[in-house]
């Protein structure tokens, strides 16, 4: 269970417009390391198949479609913005992907799909831009379009870490505002295994910063300090 109630007034549709996603969006066509590193761990995570049908839950600019696409898997993106579903499309033109681009425009809560639809659901820096209000019947939306055995990936900043107790206090690094639902390992697990999951995989992994990372993985082993060290909340959960 979560160790705390997180209600939080939600960010609404216009905070993501074309100035949030700048960023995003350059990241993605420079193919910088940060991008490169998530793509890699998602696949680590997901092991898509060919021909499967997976949905990417908050899929922003299309980054992650987009790679599984070119992988040969038929991609759906979901995010409530329209201004990120249309990015991502255009993002899609650009890769010269054959593969038709699907996106839906929907809350998390309501998806409007099919019972036992997907092989696989990727949530990837989506879940903590939603608090236990949100995320709880977002979970057992994505539990009902699952096909049995279908896979839940989740990919996200831990909330014990450095860079997060930084940002809560605007010290060297800015706090992200939208960043309404940052949780512990247990948190999740914990929602996922009420929601009827089975925990396959769950660990974390440090950020993407050369040598720092190489330091972050040796802290996580330690007492007290460990915590401070684990960047990224990795789990796939089996329905």
């Amino acid at each position: 269970m979560p160790s705390q109630n997180r209600t939080v007034s939600p960010i609404t549709r216009s905070y993501y417009d074309e100035t949030y996603y700048r960023k995003h969006v350059q990241r993605l066509k420079r193919g910088d390391r940060f991008t490169k590193v998530k793509i890699g761990r998602v696949f680590s995570l997901l092991k898509p198949h060919k021909g499967e049908l997976l949905l990417d839950l908050g899929s922003g600019v299309g980054t992650i479609i987009a790679a599984l696409a070119q992988a040969g898997a038929r991609t759906v993106g979901l995010d409530y913005s329209l201004q990120s579903l249309l990015i991502a499309q255009g993002h899609f033109r650009e890769q010269n992907l054959q593969a038709p681009f699907n996106g839906v425009c929907s809350d998390g809560r309501a998806m409007g799909l099919k019972d036992s639809m997907f092989d696989g659901i990727a949530a990837i820096d989506f879940v903590e831009h939603l608090d236990d209000a949100l995320l709880v019947p977002t979970i057992s939306e994505v539990y009902r379009i699952l096909k049995k055995g279908g896979r839940f990936v989740i990919y996200t900043p831990s909330v014990t870490h450095i860079f997060e107790k930084l940002k809560k206090r605007n010290i060297i690094l800015k706090e992200d505002k939208s960043h309404i639902g940052l949780r512990t390992m247990e948190d999740y697990t914990g929602m996922l295994v009420k929601a009827g999951f089975t925990i396959a995989q769950s660990y974390f992994r440090p950020t993407d910063i050369p040598l720092f990372n190489a330091l972050e993985t040796l802290c996580m082993r330690l007492p007290i300090i460990g915590n401070l060290a684990k960047r990224r909340i990795c789990i796939c959960a089996v329905k």
